[in-house]
């Protein structure tokens, strides 16, 4: 099964990512009713970088939303899921490439699934480490992906000019605010703004209030994201504050709170409380 950038089909964040998605088999028979285990992959990184050439945590936050929501999906059929709440941790080291994902379920309920998955990078390391919670619904379409195993290439990564980071999400970040405007490429199947694309507004948010600039300053080493409800209408605004400081193994780092509403429909979409710690400092160049 392939996919590309046709912004009305809700492919197009997975098909910019550029992430090729496989359920593992079971070593004999039919996959398990209410498991699932899926393997990622992202050979390129390039277009993914932030101007300090960094991958940044809403990138990651994007790239777990996917693989593990597909995974809870397929161990919920004929049901699918929803994301509910992400958590993620990562690695304070600068990312290399490839990405490997591995994304498995860890409980299965009538109402809600589990979902673990970890980032594996070229340097051998786990950058990341998530968790997702996602709530099963029945989509009035069905299911998107019903045979099983599951091969998911979304379609090549872009290229040139219009690929990059900062031009296929365009967030705009004042200070402790970030806002995108709730374009068709942003949307998923169902018409809402991606979960991934939630989280790089978080990120942004809160890099911001911890005036979090250049590859050294504070950025995001920890998140844990809730979806209250959908966001339909646009423009999303995301506000960040400092609330308090929080431990950690990178040391202590400043805590920041953060909320997410849909301006058009007047409501709080997200909330997501942020721990920063020092940048990892860039791979490459920085983008000019």
């Amino acid at each position: 099964m392939t996919g590309g950038f046709d912004p009305g089909d809700g492919r197009a964040v997975g098909g910019w990512l550029g992430v090729h998605l496989r359920e593992r088999p079971p070593v004999a028979g039919a996959a398990p009713a209410g498991r699932a285990e899926v393997l990622g992959s992202v050979e390129r990184l390039d277009h993914l970088r932030d101007r300090d050439g960094e991958v940044p945590m809403g990138v990651l936050l994007a790239l777990v939303d996917t693989a593990a929501g597909i995974c809870g999906g397929l161990a919920s059929l004929p049901n699918w899921v929803v994301s509910a709440s992400l958590h993620l941790h990562r690695d304070p080291h600068p990312v290399v490439e490839p990405l490997e994902l591995r994304a498995a379920t860890l409980r299965v309920g009538s109402r809600a699934v589990v979902t673990g998955c970890a980032l594996h990078d070229g340097s051998g390391r786990v950058c990341a480490r998530g968790v997702l919670t996602s709530a099963v619904l029945t989509p009035a379409g069905g299911p998107p992906y019903t045979d099983r195993p599951v091969d998911v290439r979304f379609g090549p990564p872009p290229t040139g000019p219009t690929a990059g980071l900062e031009v296929f999400v365009p967030v705009h970040r004042d200070g402790a605010t970030a806002r995108v405007e709730l374009v068709e490429r942003l949307r998923n199947p169902w018409g809402i703004l991606h979960g991934g694309v939630t989280g790089m507004l978080v990120d942004a948010a809160a890099t911001g209030a911890a005036d979090g600039s250049g590859p050294t300053g504070p950025r995001p080493a920890a998140v844990t994201l809730r979806f209250l409800a959908p966001a339909r209408v646009g423009p999303v605004v995301a506000t960040a504050s400092i609330v308090g400081i929080r431990a950690g193994p990178w040391g202590p780092g400043a805590l920041s709170r953060v909320e997410v509403r849909d301006e058009g429909a007047g409501r709080v979409t997200a909330t997501a409380a942020v721990t920063l710690g020092p940048g990892p400092g860039p791979q490459r160049p920085p983008t000019p």
